[in-house]
């Protein structure tokens, strides 16, 4: 019943149109976005984590902080270089307790401020997702910062650059120490990537088109 419907990816609206072929000209696409600047300033910083960052009450990340505890941690320790943090708002006991069994550093409710600081310090953001949807901002926050990111195939959904590690779980250890053997170096996000996630340069581009359907 409604005239316009935001989603977030391609593949949403995918879905929505399957089951209601009629709504395809009432759906337009506005991915995630953020402002690139913000978090660019900060990468300067040495980069010595390798972070997992999210709501973690929430059920899709609780399980990747459990799988995180169970196959990442001694991977990260063989490289003393890093080190592994969890961090993000309203951690559930399931997660204090993971992280208190393997001695991981777990860092609850930061700040915004806090949080840039820490995507500007992190090597590589980790994403092992099984479960959930919509486009994660934490991937753009850390390309943006000069991180790269390792990603599931749906933790990275309405992503489509090749800025993003993509990889299954079973495979997911020996990818995250492939990145951590590799010479260190900061990544940088690629013009493909700002033109598609940075508010600013995506506006400018697709200010006419958004226009257009707000206007119908």
């Amino acid at each position: 019943n409604v005239d316009l419907t935001f989603v977030c990816s391609s593949r949403e609206k995918e879905v929505i149109c399957s089951a209601r072929a009629q709504l395809e000209q009432r759906i337009f696409v506005l991915p995630n976005l953020v402002n690139k600047e913000e978090y660019e300033q900060a990468t300067r910083m040495e980069k010595k984590y390798v972070s997992f960052v999210g709501t973690l009450d929430y059920y899709p990340n609780v399980q990747a902080v459990r799988y995180i505890c169970d196959h990442l941690v001694n991977v990260v320790k063989d490289h003393r270089r890093y080190q592994l943090v969890i961090a993000g708002k309203s951690p559930s006991q399931a997660v204090v307790d993971c992280c208190a069994a393997v001695n991981l550093d777990l860092k609850a409710n930061l700040s915004d401020q806090e949080m840039q600081q820490l995507f500007a310090r992190t090597y590589v953001c980790l994403v092992p997702l099984t479960h959930g949807s919509g486009t994660r901002l934490k991937i753009l926050e850390a390309i943006f910062s000069g991180s790269h990111v390792l990603s599931t195939a749906l933790g990275r959904e309405g992503i489509v650059s090749n800025d993003v590690n993509e990889s299954s779980l079973d495979l997911f250890p020996q990818e995250l120490d492939k990145l951590l053997r590799e010479d260190h170096h900061e990544h940088r996000a690629s013009d493909h990537f700002c033109q598609h996630y940075d508010t600013k340069t995506w506006l400018a581009n697709h200010h006419d088109q958004l226009l257009a359907f707000l206007r119908r």
